[in-house]
């Protein structure tokens, strides 16, 4: 039983840190698995774990304010020159230049995947 909790607590620490559209659902999740296992422990990690979680949804926040801007539905083609086709390429360039700037703060190696990961979304 304690080898399975500590499995648990370990995916959601894992998954907190991560940005994405769920972070504060899982948030409440974990907080409410920390408490019903122990609320001396829970007070601890969750204090811990509180601005790594702020930082994972403040960079979801930012990084979708990028994403909203790309229209996901237009092909990768030549360019025509139109003004839809430069508003694609600016939006593109935008959340390129936010993933360069490795806003989670993680290792370089993984930044480096984030990256190739958007480019590779681009075409």
């Amino acid at each position: 039983e304690s080898h399975r909790m500590t499995t648990i607590r370990k995916v959601y620490q894992k998954a907190i840190l991560v940005p994405t559209s769920h972070v504060e659902q899982l948030w409440k999740d974990y907080d409410n698995f920390e408490n019903s296992v122990s609320r001396t422990l829970a007070k601890g990690l969750l204090s811990e774990y509180q601005p790594k979680f702020n930082s994972a949804k403040a960079v979801y926040r930012e990084r979708k304010k990028y994403i909203d801007d790309i229209d996901w539905g237009m092909l990768a083609t030549p360019s025509t020159g139109s003004y839809k086709e430069e508003q694609q390429c600016l939006a593109w360039k935008r959340l390129l230049t936010f993933e360069k700037g490795n806003p989670q703060r993680i290792d370089v190696t993984a930044a480096n995947r984030r990256i190739t990961f958007t480019y590779e979304q681009v075409s």
